[in-house]
């Protein structure tokens, strides 16, 4: 199945289970902050700071579509006289995502252990990254090229959302933990394209954020914690 069809596609398969879910409805908006590591074939990746903004619509308090910006700095080294190279690069993305939580699935109170493990989610979609790099020539360690890169990208994330409800009990604001893991299609993400890049490159990006929540049609009544 290609890629741009999998937004659509996981939305109609849950478009049963959303018929007898609670309706409550939101929008959210929020940002937040991470560590960003690229594997490109450098053996030294580096870990740099990455910071993101996203905007959300919850079709149930369960299942969502996201949009994120992302922007920070990767970077690596490689010391070997087969494949010398260190590349900064600085970077932007944009994706769109489908995320469902587990809550989606079963009646979260049932037991005390699913009353935590709702919040549980896991998404996936596509996107793009942008990236302006500098990096070491392979043949000629002293010269530094500059490189312009355009390149599509698949985020796979898994997350944990906490939530501070209102006295409606609606979701209010949002602590969102995440980790994506985020595969670059093709060459190009650490600036080389000779035959020593590998083609399987991605990079890892581990993020807290929040996120202010906006109900869509007047408040309601939701059995959900205070602290949920």
């Amino acid at each position: 199945m290609k890629t741009k069809y999998f937004i659509p596609v996981i939305i109609v398969l849950f478009a049963g289970r959303l018929k007898a879910q609670n309706r409550l409805q939101q929008i959210a908006i929020g940002a937040g902050a991470g560590f960003a590591t690229a594997y490109a074939g450098a053996q030294q990746p580096e870990t740099k700071w990455a910071w993101f903004g996203d905007a959300g619509y919850y079709v149930t308090p369960y299942f969502n579509i996201d949009i994120q910006g992302q922007a920070g700095t990767l970077g690596g080294t490689s010391i070997t006289i087969k494949n010398p190279k260190s590349f900064s690069s600085s970077y932007r993305a944009a994706t769109a995502e489908a995320r469902v939580q587990l809550g989606q699935f079963f009646d979260p109170h049932d037991n005390r252990f699913l009353i935590f493990a709702k919040n549980i989610y896991v998404g996936a979609g596509y996107g793009f990254i942008r990236s302006d790099i500098n990096n070491v020539a392979l043949r000629n360690q002293q010269t530094i090229d500059h490189v312009k890169s355009n390149i599509p990208m698949v985020p796979v994330k898994l997350g944990y959302e906490f939530n501070l409800v209102n006295n409606y009990g609606e979701p209010l604001i949002k602590a969102d933990f995440s980790y994506s893991f985020n595969y670059t299609i093709g060459k190009g993400l650490d600036g080389y394209y000779d035959n020593t890049s590998k083609s399987f490159n991605f990079y890892n990006y581990y993020a807290f954020g929040l996120k202010y929540l906006i109900t869509i049609g007047g408040p309601h009544k939701h059995s959900y914690d205070k602290f949920d």
